[in-house]
């Protein structure tokens, strides 16, 4: 059996290694005749495929005999549910997926890369997934977990989050493969106005830690601190419009 990891079409620097295709050549794969292999094809799943063309794809696709597709729309369909706490309105967006607690302080999340996420709309090298991706997904990872395991349910909605550090360390690339963030909670701080977290944050592929990110953070009620920012942002333009010359000095 010949073993290929699929990966989505952006990664195409990535795909031209030995066992790798983009999901556009599966598909090209899936069109043509068994006869012309000579044996079948078990294909993994990697990072950055589109999900919904995953699932169309198993729908409509007759298991061709020449493809065993049974791991990639397995992981596809489990692992790539988008976490619905992580204040993103479009899922392509959303990098991390359902969370597991561990005990009480320690959560795990599996990486989750759709290529149409934005920060995807630009310079990609075609083979590594960029650090400000892993930054965001940190950022999503924190947000997520506090709010579905540390804030009470009447303050679930209507948070603002207020982030006072975010420390990366970038130690190995993370490749689109399957990736496993672990969320560690430090510290906290909590009274009937707002939360103060601290967290270790850190994602692994191939037991390997690829980055780790030191945060605090204070989570208010959205009200009071969007009438606080809306009163610096006035002193902001306030201030701009009385010293226009030396700003533009």
């Amino acid at each position: 059996m010949n073993k290929l990891v699929v990966v989505g079409d952006k990664f195409n620097e990535f795909a031209k290694l030995d066992g790798t295709i983009t999901l556009s050549q599966l598909a090209i794969m899936a069109q043509m005749p068994a006869k012309v292999f000579n044996i079948k094809n078990h294909l993994f799943p990697g990072l950055g495929c589109k999900n919904d063309e995953v699932s169309k794809f198993s729908i409509s696709n007759n298991s061709p005999e020449h493809l065993d597709l049974s791991s990639l729309f397995s992981f596809y369909g489990n692992n790539f549910a988008p976490n619905i706490y992580t204040h993103q309105h479009n899922t392509y967006n959303v990098l991390i997926g359902q969370a597991k607690k561990l005990d009480q302080s320690n959560f795990e999340l599996p990486f989750i890369l759709d290529e149409r996420n934005m920060l995807m709309g630009d310079h990609q090298t075609g083979s590594h997934v960029q650090g400000m991706i892993i930054t965001e997904a940190f950022r999503q990872t924190f947000i997520a977990i506090t709010e579905e395991f540390f804030l009470a349910k009447e303050n679930k909605k209507d948070t603002y989050f207020v982030i006072n550090e975010m420390n990366v360390n970038f130690e190995n690339f993370l490749f689109p493969l399957p990736a496993i963030i672990h969320f560690e909670l430090l510290d906290i701080d909590q009274n009937n106005y707002r939360s103060k977290l601290k967290a270790k944050i850190t994602i692994k592929q191939a037991e390997k830690i690829c980055a780790t990110m030191l945060t605090s953070y204070v989570v208010y009620p959205a009200k009071e601190l969007l009438e606080k920012e809306s009163k610096l942002a006035k002193d902001a333009v306030a201030l701009y419009l009385t010293e226009y010359k030396s700003f533009m000095a």
